[in-house]
Protein backbone atom coordinates (compact mmCIF):
# COMPACT_ATOMS: atom_id res chain seq x y z
CA UNK A 1 0.00 0.00 0.00
CA UNK A 2 2.42 2.32 0.48
CA UNK A 3 3.93 1.96 -2.98
CA UNK A 4 0.67 2.75 -3.56
CA UNK A 5 0.32 5.76 -2.06
CA UNK A 6 3.62 6.88 -3.14
CA UNK A 7 3.08 6.60 -6.63
CA UNK A 8 0.22 8.52 -5.88
CA UNK A 9 1.86 11.40 -4.32
CA UNK A 10 4.71 11.42 -7.28
CA UNK A 11 1.98 11.27 -9.75
CA UNK A 12 0.27 14.07 -7.55
CA UNK A 13 3.80 16.38 -7.73
CA UNK A 14 4.42 15.19 -11.35
CA UNK A 15 0.95 17.18 -12.53
CA UNK A 16 1.77 19.71 -9.51
CA UNK A 17 4.63 20.31 -11.31
CA UNK A 18 3.22 20.58 -14.62
CA UNK A 19 0.37 22.81 -13.97
CA UNK A 20 2.98 24.40 -12.80
CA UNK A 21 4.99 24.59 -15.73
CA UNK A 22 2.22 25.62 -17.76
CA UNK A 23 1.20 28.69 -15.95
CA UNK A 24 4.81 29.82 -15.36
CA UNK A 25 5.21 29.89 -19.16
CA UNK A 26 2.07 31.31 -19.64
CA UNK A 27 3.04 34.49 -17.81
CA UNK A 28 6.53 34.39 -19.03
CA UNK A 29 5.93 35.08 -22.47
CA UNK A 30 7.07 38.36 -23.48
CA UNK A 31 6.82 40.67 -27.05
CA UNK A 32 9.71 43.18 -28.42
CA UNK A 33 9.48 46.46 -30.14
CA UNK A 34 12.13 47.09 -32.86
CA UNK A 35 12.59 50.45 -34.87
CA UNK A 36 14.87 52.86 -36.85
CA UNK A 37 15.35 56.87 -36.27
CA UNK A 38 16.58 57.96 -39.47
CA UNK A 39 17.53 61.92 -38.50
CA UNK A 40 17.41 64.69 -41.07
CA UNK A 41 19.87 66.83 -42.08
CA UNK A 42 20.17 70.93 -41.56
CA UNK A 43 22.18 72.94 -43.89
CA UNK A 44 21.76 76.80 -45.36
CA UNK A 45 23.88 78.39 -47.89
CA UNK A 46 24.27 80.98 -50.46
CA UNK A 47 23.10 79.70 -54.44
CA UNK A 48 25.92 81.07 -56.20
CA UNK A 49 22.94 83.58 -57.63
CA UNK A 50 23.58 87.41 -56.86
CA UNK A 51 23.27 90.98 -58.10
CA UNK A 52 24.96 94.57 -57.31
CA UNK A 53 24.55 98.08 -58.02
CA UNK A 54 27.01 100.60 -57.43
CA UNK A 55 26.04 104.03 -56.25
CA UNK A 56 28.81 106.05 -57.75
CA UNK A 57 28.47 109.83 -59.15
CA UNK A 58 29.21 109.74 -62.84
CA UNK A 59 32.42 111.26 -62.41
CA UNK A 60 33.61 109.15 -59.89
CA UNK A 61 34.20 106.02 -61.58
CA UNK A 62 36.73 104.82 -60.12
CA UNK A 63 35.99 101.59 -57.20
CA UNK A 64 35.21 98.17 -58.05
CA UNK A 65 34.13 95.07 -56.50
CA UNK A 66 34.42 91.46 -56.36
CA UNK A 67 32.63 88.75 -55.03
CA UNK A 68 33.30 85.10 -54.73
CA UNK A 69 31.66 82.34 -52.97
CA UNK A 70 33.84 79.48 -50.98
CA UNK A 71 32.94 76.52 -48.99
CA UNK A 72 31.20 74.59 -51.09
CA UNK A 73 29.38 71.83 -50.00
CA UNK A 74 26.49 69.22 -51.26
CA UNK A 75 23.50 68.02 -48.55
CA UNK A 76 23.74 64.18 -48.31
CA UNK A 77 20.35 63.60 -48.35
CA UNK A 78 18.73 66.89 -50.53
CA UNK A 79 21.88 66.34 -52.68
CA UNK A 80 21.43 69.99 -53.26
CA UNK A 81 24.77 72.23 -53.15
CA UNK A 82 25.35 75.63 -52.01
CA UNK A 83 28.21 77.71 -50.44
CA UNK A 84 29.02 78.41 -46.71
CA UNK A 85 30.50 82.04 -46.98
CA UNK A 86 30.45 84.87 -49.76
CA UNK A 87 33.21 87.33 -49.98
CA UNK A 88 32.90 91.27 -51.13
CA UNK A 89 36.01 92.76 -52.14
CA UNK A 90 35.73 96.39 -52.98
CA UNK A 91 39.04 98.12 -54.21
CA UNK A 92 39.79 101.85 -54.70
CA UNK A 93 36.88 103.41 -52.92
CA UNK A 94 37.00 106.44 -51.41
CA UNK A 95 34.37 108.24 -48.87
CA UNK A 96 30.71 107.78 -49.54
CA UNK A 97 31.01 104.88 -52.06
CA UNK A 98 28.42 102.79 -51.40
CA UNK A 99 27.38 99.06 -52.86
CA UNK A 100 24.72 96.80 -52.62
CA UNK A 101 24.70 93.61 -53.18
CA UNK A 102 21.61 90.89 -53.59
CA UNK A 103 22.18 87.35 -53.04
CA UNK A 104 19.82 84.33 -53.30
CA UNK A 105 19.85 82.21 -50.06
CA UNK A 106 18.22 78.37 -49.55
CA UNK A 107 17.19 75.61 -46.58
CA UNK A 108 19.35 72.90 -48.35
CA UNK A 109 18.49 70.32 -45.53
CA UNK A 110 15.67 68.13 -44.93
CA UNK A 111 13.80 69.61 -42.04
CA UNK A 112 12.58 73.55 -41.65
CA UNK A 113 14.95 75.95 -39.73
CA UNK A 114 14.81 79.33 -37.63
CA UNK A 115 16.56 81.65 -39.97
CA UNK A 116 17.67 84.03 -36.65
CA UNK A 117 19.37 88.06 -36.76
CA UNK A 118 22.40 88.69 -39.26
CA UNK A 119 25.94 89.27 -37.01
CA UNK A 120 27.95 92.24 -38.41
CA UNK A 121 31.47 92.27 -37.54
CA UNK A 122 32.76 95.89 -39.12
CA UNK A 123 35.37 98.69 -38.41
CA UNK A 124 33.26 102.07 -37.66
CA UNK A 125 34.79 103.31 -41.28
CA UNK A 126 32.66 100.76 -43.19
CA UNK A 127 28.76 101.01 -42.64
CA UNK A 128 27.71 97.49 -43.44
CA UNK A 129 23.66 96.79 -43.09
CA UNK A 130 21.86 93.14 -43.64
CA UNK A 131 17.93 92.03 -44.20
CA UNK A 132 16.62 89.52 -45.41
CA UNK A 133 13.65 89.57 -48.36
CA UNK A 134 10.57 87.04 -49.59
CA UNK A 135 11.50 86.08 -53.14
CA UNK A 136 8.75 88.96 -53.75
CA UNK A 137 10.87 91.52 -52.20
CA UNK A 138 8.66 91.84 -48.96
CA UNK A 139 10.98 92.52 -45.91
CA UNK A 140 11.48 89.57 -43.85
CA UNK A 141 11.36 90.01 -39.95
CA UNK A 142 13.76 87.56 -37.69
CA UNK A 143 13.62 84.69 -36.76
CA UNK A 144 11.81 83.20 -39.42
CA UNK A 145 11.33 79.36 -40.21
CA UNK A 146 12.60 78.55 -43.79
CA UNK A 147 11.11 75.36 -45.08
CA UNK A 148 12.54 72.02 -46.69
CA UNK A 149 14.21 73.71 -50.25
CA UNK A 150 13.02 77.23 -49.70
CA UNK A 151 14.86 80.57 -50.71
CA UNK A 152 15.12 83.91 -50.08
CA UNK A 153 17.03 87.14 -50.62
CA UNK A 154 19.90 88.36 -48.43
CA UNK A 155 20.91 92.43 -49.02
CA UNK A 156 23.87 93.66 -48.00
CA UNK A 157 24.54 97.28 -48.25
CA UNK A 158 28.56 98.51 -47.86
CA UNK A 159 28.75 102.18 -47.28
CA UNK A 160 32.26 103.77 -46.96
CA UNK A 161 31.94 106.53 -44.21
CA UNK A 162 33.69 110.22 -44.27
CA UNK A 163 36.53 108.70 -41.77
CA UNK A 164 37.77 105.92 -44.27
CA UNK A 165 41.41 106.37 -44.71
CA UNK A 166 43.42 107.33 -47.60
CA UNK A 167 45.06 103.98 -48.70
CA UNK A 168 43.80 101.89 -46.56
CA UNK A 169 42.04 98.44 -46.34
CA UNK A 170 38.74 97.73 -44.47
CA UNK A 171 37.47 94.05 -43.49
CA UNK A 172 33.90 93.25 -42.97
CA UNK A 173 31.82 90.19 -41.83
CA UNK A 174 28.58 89.05 -42.21
CA UNK A 175 27.49 85.83 -40.21
CA UNK A 176 24.05 84.14 -41.25
CA UNK A 177 23.09 82.21 -37.64
CA UNK A 178 20.58 79.57 -38.25
CA UNK A 179 18.98 76.76 -35.95
CA UNK A 180 17.00 73.43 -36.10
CA UNK A 181 13.04 74.46 -36.24
CA UNK A 182 11.46 74.51 -32.74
Amino acid sequence: MRSKGLIGVFGLLVILLLVLGVAYAHWSDSISINGTVETGTMSMGFTGEYTCVEEEPKDKEVAGFTVEFTGSYTDPKTGKSGYTKMTITITNAYPCYKLTCTCKVSNTGTIPIDVLDPVITAPDEVDVSVWYEDLEGNVLSTPFQADTCSSWILKVVVHVTQYAGENASYTFEVTLPYEQWG
